[in-house]
C-alpha cells in the first residue's frame, strides 16, 4: 500500500505538471522542484525506517534477560508496526522504535513544508492570473500533502461513571484531528515527549486553561497502547487501531 501511495503521488505530480505549464516560469520550476524532492525524501526516509525495523527485531529476538512473554509482546507490536508502515506509512511508537521514528517523521514533515509553501505560492499566482480554477486544483494538492501515521481510540471515565471515548488521529505535520466536524476543529496539535515512551497531544478545547490541554501520553512497550494525564490530573487510556 505505501508503494502504491508512492505511485499515485508521482501520478500527481505527472498530472499536475501539465497545470503548472499555466503557471508563471520561476513558480512551476519551484513547484516541479518540490514535488519531486519530496517524493525523494519519502523514500529515503522510508528505507532508512525498514531498516530500523529490521534491526530491533534482531536484537528482541535475540535479547537475554527479558522474559519470554515480554519479548513475544514486543515483537508483536514491531510486526504490527512493520505492516502498519508498509500499508499505509503509519508511524512505529513503540519505545523501541523511538529515535527512528522520529528522524522519521521530523524528515517528512520538514519536506511536507517546502512542498505546501510552494503549492501555497503557486495557488496565489494562479489567482493573480483569474485561473480559479488552477488555484482550487492546487490547494486540494496542498490539503493532501500530509498524511495520517497513527489513530488511537481513547476512553476516559467521569466522575459520574460514564465513560467518554474518542479518537485521536495524529498526522505527520503534528496536527491531530485536522479533518474534524466544526463542532470539534479547535486546535490541536502532538510531538514527542522528552523521554522514549511518551509523547505530548495539546487540545485547545473550550474551557481549557491558557494554552490548552496538554496530555502526557506515556506508552506501552509494545507501542500499541497508552495511558494519558493531562496538566489538571486527569487520566484516561488509548489504545492503536491502525
Amino acid at each position: 500500500m505505501f508503494r502504491l501511495m508512492r505511485f499515485l503521488l508521482c501520478m500527481l505530480c505527472l498530472l499536475n505538471a501539465v497545470a503548472a505549464d499555466d503557471l508563471p516560469a520561476t513558480t512551476a520550476r519551484q513547484l516541479e522542484s518540490s514535488r519531486k524532492a519530496h517524493a525523494e525524501k519519502l523514500d529515503i526516509a522510508r528505507a532508512k525506517l525498514q531498516e530500523a525495523f529490521d534491526v530491533q527485531k534482531k536484537k528482541i529476538g535475540m535479547a537475554g534477560g527479558i522474559e519470554v512473554e515480554n519479548r513475544i509482546e514486543v515483537l508483536e507490536g514491531l510486526d504490527a508496526g512493520e505492516a502498519g508502515f508498509k500499508e499505509s506509512g503509519r508511524l512505529p511508537f513503540s519505545p523501541l522504535m523511538r529515535l527512528a521514528g522520529i528522524e522519521f517523521i521530523k524528515t517528512v514533515a520538514q519536506s511536507e513544508r517546502i512542498l505546501k509553501q510552494n503549492l501555497e505560492k503557486a495557488g496565489s499566482a494562479a489567482l493573480k492570473q483569474g485561473d480559479a480554477e488552477l488555484a482550487r486544483k492546487l490547494e486540494a494538492e496542498r490539503s493532501q500533502v500530509s498524511f495520517c501515521v497513527s489513530s488511537w481510540d481513547c476512553s476516559l471515565k467521569e466522575p459520574n461513571g460514564r465513560i467518554r471515548k474518542w479518537r485521536w488521529d495524529l498526522y505527520s505535520d503534528f496536527t491531530v484531528n485536522p479533518n474534524a466536524d466544526q463542532e470539534n476543529a479547535y486546535p490541536k496539535s502532538w510531538s514527542f515527549g522528552r523521554d522514549s515512551s511518551r509523547i505530548i497531544i495539546v487540545n485547545v478545547a473550550v474551557g481549557a486553561p491558557k494554552g490548552g490541554f496538554k496530555d502526557t501520553c506515556t506508552i506501552h512497550f509494545s507501542g500499541r497502547r497508552f495511558e494519558a494525564r493531562n496538566q489538571l490530573g486527569a487520566t484516561y487510556t488509548g489504545v492503536r487501531v491502525d
